[in-house]
């Protein structure tokens, strides 16, 4: 998704100013967060626009002044407890993290790479080649195989686990299922030691992405 064009009012950006009850308004409705972030937007939302040597988590609003005056309004805005009831109930009722740590203060995709295989290659940007190739480093999936553990991954569109070149050999290809596999497997009880949900990536006819992204179908 494209970030929307810079805001052509004259002069310098309006100084964010922080309202005095509350920095979180909680909406019933879906809103748009913030457009993919870069690193150069990330750092400036750790430490500040000011180049500040110590991470103060205060540059979010002024970040967002520098792609839409619009967008500032935007950011600091969440989804109220009774819009996202499932979310709602496992914050309430189990042991989820509540901070987040990126791997990579930058986009989507090399962040996912780290999730099972503990790095990126190298990768800071969606490089559409290397992912296209596959990237060769071996992952969770493949020390899971080498102990004699089974996992399963359960998709909706084209799951992000075939970016491993690995994961497209043929000994895997007994594991990829659709989604609603994985519902027959949970009633029945027979879910492997690892299950994978890659969600809905992109928008299909009738159904919307379901990735957790802010624009899409959060509830």
């Amino acid at each position: 998704m494209a970030s929307p064009a810079p805001s052509a009012t004259a002069g310098p950006p309006p100084t964010p100013t922080p309202p005095p009850s509350a920095y979180l308004t909680m909406l019933s409705m879906l809103i748009l967060i913030l457009a993919i972030p870069l690193r150069q937007d990330v750092r400036d939302q750790v430490f500040g626009t000011s180049g500040n040597a110590t991470p103060t988590m205060s540059g979010f609003v002024e970040q967002a002044l520098t792609v839409s005056e619009d967008l500032a309004s935007t950011v600091m805005k969440g989804f109220s407890p009774r819009s996202i009831p499932v979310f709602a109930t496992l914050a309430r009722e189990f042991a989820v993290f509540d901070r987040w740590f990126s791997s990579l203060p930058g986009p989507t995709q090399p962040n996912r790479l780290f999730v099972y295989s503990a790095t990126s290659r190298g990768a800071t940007s969606h490089d559409k080649w290397s992912l296209a190739r596959g990237y060769p480093q071996r992952t969770i999936f493949d020390s899971l195989h080498d102990d004699g553990l089974d996992f399963n991954v359960y998709f909706e569109t084209a799951p992000c686990t075939l970016f491993y070149r690995n994961m497209r050999k043929l000994k895997f290809a007994r594991k990829f299922h659709k989604y609603g596999t994985f519902l027959d497997h949970a009633r029945d009880g027979r879910l492997a030691s690892l299950s994978v949900i890659e969600p809905r990536y992109f928008d299909l006819s009738g159904k919307p992405a379901n990735d957790d992204h802010t624009t899409r179908l959060m509830t």
